[in-house]
Parts: structure tokens; sequence; C-alpha cells
């Protein structure tokens, strides 16, 4: 059984990312938290929600043709963990595009810049991160050569 309603997981979740906020706004991005938090999720479309049933946290997505997509919690922080994965990634995405002269593999900046602002949040947070981008690492080493996409441009 979970403790928090969807009013306290809301504010719990917002009072985490006011601790990237600096950084995010150091960086010129100044993004909210992309999260629905309401178990209306009928009148969600496109977007990832979030809500407390009062047994299970449940978080999810409901994708452009009204697909529903969603994952039951009954860990606060495998919850969290979850919600700051997804938005930390939509960030850096969107930081990616602000940066000229980025090297080929754009994991080289993107990897680092998610480490730091999970950090943020707590060390936790980033030690868990940081044990999934290694393991990334393993399988699919950095790869500076230029990548080839469509019509013969570099990427």
């Amino acid at each position: 059984m979970v403790t928090l309603s969807t009013a306290e997981l809301k504010a719990y979740v917002l009072e985490l990312y006011d601790k990237m906020r600096p950084a995010l706004e150091k960086d010129g991005i100044s993004k909210d938290i992309t999260v629905k938090f309401t178990d209306e999720i009928a009148k969600l479309w496109p977007c990832d929600f979030c809500y407390s049933d009062g047994e299970f946290y449940h978080y999810g997505s409901v994708g452009d043709f009204g697909d529903i997509t969603s994952e039951k919690y009954d860990d606060l922080f495998e919850l969290t963990y979850r919600i700051f994965r997804c938005q930390i990634e939509i960030i850096t995405i969107e930081r990616k595009s602000k940066i000229k002269g980025k090297p080929q593999d754009s994991r080289r900046i993107a990897f680092p810049k998610q480490i730091e602002l999970m950090r943020l949040i707590g060390e936790e947070y980033a030690e868990r991160l940081e044990r999934e981008l290694n393991k990334i690492l393993e399988e699919y080493p950095y790869s500076d050569e230029p990548v080839i996409i469509q019509d013969g441009e570099q990427e």
C-alpha cells in the first residue's frame, strides 16, 4: 500500500524537480515537468500521467492514437526514478539541440549531464542512472564516427 495521495505525490515530485531548476536555467532550459498528475486518463492525449489509487502509484502515457501504457509501483523511489529518467532524457535532447560543435556521439554530452541532473535530486538517483548508462556503453560504446542518415547527410 502506498502512502501519498495524487496531490501529495505531485507536490513531492515537483519539489524534487525544483532541485534541478537552477541548473536547467543556467543551461538556458526553462522546461516544466511534462507529467500530468491525474487519474482521469481519458482526458489526456497525448502525455505522461501519474496518480495514486491508495494501493499503488501508476505511471504511464497516452500515445498519439489513444493507446495507453501504464505501470504500477509500490515503491516511491522506483516511481520517481522512472519519472525523472524520462524527464531528464527529454531535457538533454532539448539541450543537445542548443550546443554547437558537439562531438559525433551525442551521448558524450547527454550521459554526463543526465547524471549531473539526477545527482541534484539525490545521490541514489545518480548512482542508479550511472549503472544503467555504463551497461549501455558496455554493449554500445561511444562511436564518434559520422552517422550517415537518409539522403547521404551526416548527423
